[in-house]
């Protein structure tokens, strides 16, 4: 018959077994061991990952936005550019250059 990890003072890791068991014949050691393999292994890798899974959204927006303001910044600024230079010059300013004889 096996007996789960989270009876007795195992009861903090409770839910974080992923289903394992442990036989009543076990060694005290060697259910120690277990506990703790789950304790600074298996449960640090879970929160890790839900951590960065919880904030991979916002991240990929922060980008998705700094992204679209950086092209439409450029635009923006490029037709700003091309208004100003052209309202600055005068057509008597511009010299032509005659290519050929």
């Amino acid at each position: 018959m096996a007996q789960t990890l989270a009876t007795g003072a195992e009861g903090a890791f409770a839910g974080r077994t992923h289903g394992q068991t442990v036989s009543k014949t076990a060694s005290p050691a060697y259910q120690a061991y277990q506990i703790l393999h789950i304790a600074f292994t298996i449960a640090p890798i879970i929160a890790g990952v839900g951590a960065v899974i919880v904030f991979l959204p916002q991240i990929l927006l922060l980008f998705l936005f700094i992204g679209f303001l950086g092209v439409s910044m450029y635009a923006i600024t490029a037709f700003l550019e091309t208004r100003l230079t052209a309202w600055n010059t005068h057509p008597a300013d511009q010299t032509t250059f005659a290519v050929g004889g």
